[in-house]
């Protein structure tokens, strides 16, 4: 299991350009959703 895990893989702050590219080499895509206020 620890394959699939990798600590501090992104530098904080994590860049969502850096995350969006290395799921899209694995076959995933990466959108981001933000809920207005209120709901959870």
């Amino acid at each position: 299991m620890t394959d699939f895990l990798r600590r501090s893989k992104f530098a904080a702050p994590v860049e969502r350009a850096k995350v969006a590219a290395d799921w899209r080499t694995r076959g995933y895509s990466c959108a981001l959703l933000v809920d207005p206020p209120g709901r959870a």
